[in-house]
């Protein structure tokens, strides 16, 4: 059940049965048509409800397990909400049109987390995952500046020509 409450004068404004098992992850969001709340739920669905009302607004259908986590981000205007789940696939959609915008790339792992950071003008989606170990972490993901280069298994990976990437040709051990 989702419920929201009203803290001014303490009382519940609506409630509503999201979905058929638990609920996972709830999301604010705020569009040009109003204020929204994403939730999630162990049913596969992500539903997206009118804040002030609570009448629904549409439900989105995800592919495979469990959505974890949700987080509302607007991207040149466009109003967009990313959802992760346990298989390690991020999914984002527009939430103007209700249809899926992008996905990134599998990272094999438990995707638990998700937030936005706004660094010199450019949106970032922030992720934790179930990762094991920093040296895990560290063996199957190539950084440059930030960004992900490769991900995947260590020979995948660190190839010759990602390495001339990330180095510009020279590579030292410190």
């Amino acid at each position: 059940t989702v419920v929201v409450w009203d803290l001014d004068v303490e009382r519940r404004r609506w409630a509503e049965t999201a979905h058929t098992g638990r609920v996972t992850a709830l999301c604010r969001l705020s569009t040009p048509d109003g204020e929204l709340v994403a939730s999630a739920g162990e049913d596969g669905t992500i539903r997206l409800w009118h804040l002030d009302s609570g009448q629904p607004r549409y439900t989105l259908r995800y592919q495979r397990g469990t959505v974890e986590a949700l987080c509302a981000l607007t991207v040149r205007g466009r109003v967009l909400l990313a959802a992760a789940d346990t298989g390690g696939i991020v999914r984002i959609w527009d939430v103007g049109s209700g249809k899926q915008w992008r996905t990134l790339p599998d990272q094999h792992t438990p995707v638990r987390d998700l937030c936005t950071v706004e660094v010199q003008g450019r949106v970032m989606l922030v992720s934790t995952h179930d990762l094991g170990s920093v040296p895990e972490f560290c063996d199957r993901v190539v950084l440059v500046k930030g960004t992900v280069l490769a991900h995947g298994p260590t020979a995948e990976v660190f190839t010759p020509q990602n390495l001339r990437l990330a180095f510009g040709g020279v590579l030292r051990h410190l």
